[in-house]
């Protein structure tokens, strides 16, 4: 959806500030599927226990 807004806009500022915003949603994305996966994924063959920082729930609902 970023990336179909950042399309329809003309080449002035705000262009810029939504492909820095589309950027910076694509990191946060990124930055939780990470911690995901290490937090997550440590024990292959068991059942997975999540036990995620309070830290990446704020990033959740920031980026959402």
């Amino acid at each position: 959806m970023a990336v179909t807004i950042v399309r329809l806009l003309p080449k002035n500022r705000m262009r810029s500030y939504a492909i820095v915003a589309a950027s910076i949603i694509g990191l946060f994305w990124a930055a939780m599927i990470t911690q995901k996966i290490f937090f997550c994924g440590e024990r292959w063959g068991k059942v997975p226990e999540c036990n995620i920082p309070t830290y990446t729930a704020y990033m959740e609902l920031a980026s959402t």
